[in-house]
């Protein structure tokens, strides 16, 4: 669907709002830059990706609403899950790069940020996590997702007999994600995955996503923690495994419907290589 073609089918808002500029074309969606008036907002339209994903919209908005609140992310202001369009404020700032993230200053801002979002109260639902990565290696026949998925499924049995804690987790936070505004303050956009789990699954986002140094991985969770224990490490390794194998699985589940990006080929030879070089924690 073209942006002018989704702006029409939004009544109330599309009316005197005009297309800016493409923003970014992501595996499952699109964004575009929208102004009305002297404001500005960001269309997403979905591909058909997204439903092969079974990304779950109508949940999502639910999310977008209750981080809106805390000023955690943007504000939503149009939702047509079934449709495949949404309308969310744009925040005028930039989004972190992967420099900046291996820095201790924006390390200590991002575990701060995650410490709010997992402090609300919870939103949405259960992150099914056995589930997504069915979904994922569901049209896929391969020996390597096969081994993946099997890895990912002792992870699984592991992680939950650590301990027992859930809250609103956003489970996408990457650089690209963190959008720094005025003052240093960091919101959050794209919770297109936040779901109810464990809140080590954002931190080891954060730490197997850029490549964290064991000294840098070691500063997210103090500045997360404040004290830090040899149980808490465990629980984060396990976390950082679970995380590669799941990240592989969706890398493979997307190249099955298109062709990887550059950036995308390199981080699964990145994974492929940590997956020879370390055992199952």
């Amino acid at each position: 669907m073209r942006p002018e073609q989704a702006l029409d089918s939004l009544s109330g808002f599309g009316a005197g709002a005009v297309v800016v500029k493409l923003l970014s074309k992501g595996v499952a969606s699109h964004h575009y830059l929208i102004q009305k008036q002297n404001n500005h907002y960001v269309l997403r339209i979905d591909t058909g990706i997204a439903a092969d994903l079974e990304l779950d919209r109508h949940t999502e908005s639910e999310v977008l609403r209750a981080v809106a609140r805390e000023r955690l992310g943007p504000d939503l202001v149009v939702a047509l899950p079934d449709k495949g369009l949404l309308v969310t404020e744009y925040l005028n700032g930039g989004s972190l790069n992967n420099e900046e993230i291996q820095s201790v200053e924006f390390l200590s801002l991002v575990a701060a940020v995650l410490k709010r979002v997992h402090a609300m109260s919870p939103a949405g639902r259960p992150l099914a996590l056995r589930r997504r990565i069915d979904c994922y290696a569901s049209r896929l026949d391969s020996p390597e997702v096969k081994h993946a998925v099997a890895e990912a499924d002792a992870l699984l049995r592991r992680v939950s007999s650590d301990r027992a804690t859930s809250c609103l987790c956003h489970n996408d936070p990457i650089a690209a994600n963190f959008i720094l505004t005025g003052g240093k303050q960091l919101r959050l956009i794209d919770w297109e995955y936040a779901a109810i789990g464990d809140p080590f699954f954002d931190l080891a986002v954060v730490s197997q996503y850029h490549d964290l140094s064991s000294s840098l991985t070691e500063t997210l969770l103090h500045s997360y923690l404040g004290v830090v224990t040899d149980a808490d490490r465990h629980h984060l390794d396990r976390f950082r495994a679970l995380v590669d194998r799941v990240t592989f699985v969706w890398l493979m589940a997307v190249q099955n419907s298109t062709t990887l990006t550059a950036e995308q080929l390199a981080l699964s030879d990145r994974l492929r290589n940590r997956f020879a070089s370390n055992p199952l924690p």
